[in-house]
């Protein structure tokens, strides 16, 4: 997640003279999600929509103050490659991880362009896909090139 979002939101809060506990309760958000937002933590890759309007409506901001803030990580082609085959079955990320005999954590993160994949990996998602393995070697590659 981008450090500009944590920065805004913690600059206005102090701005309204809140502490993290003070705009928590007002947002009705859990203190430890803020604290996270604002340091920048790996535990929160991108705040949910819901959680934006809650931090934006006690910020006296609209949700696109909030959202101008959020960089976002380009996605790998092999990522959005096995998250549109996914969708197209229909599969959960644990029915994925089930049918490859992955984890359904490394199934995240292959679809979020967060892992580097080994070609056994690509092997087990070819198979579970019922796709060559060739086509998912190619959208490595391609992937690792930017």
């Amino acid at each position: 997640m981008s450090t500009r979002l944590g920065n805004a939101i913690a600059q206005r809060r102090k701005e309204l003279g809140l502490t993290q506990t003070a705009l928590a309760a007002k947002a009705k958000l859990p203190v430890g999600t803020l604290a996270c937002i604002e340091s920048k933590s790996r535990r929160v890759k991108r705040p949910t929509d819901k959680t934006l309007q809650c931090l934006a409506e006690a910020l006296g901001l609209q949700m696109a103050d909030l959202k101008q803030h959020i960089t976002f990580k380009k996605r790998s082609l092999l990522g959005e490659h096995v998250l549109k085959l996914r969708k197209e079955r229909q599969w959960t990320q644990q029915q994925l991880a089930t049918e490859a005999n992955l984890s359904k954590q490394t199934v995240y993160k292959i679809e979020r362009g967060e892992i580097h994949i080994r070609r056994s990996t690509l092997d087990c998602l070819a198979k579970a896909f019922l796709v060559p393995l060739a086509t998912f070697q190619v959208l490595h590659w391609a992937s690792s090139d930017t």
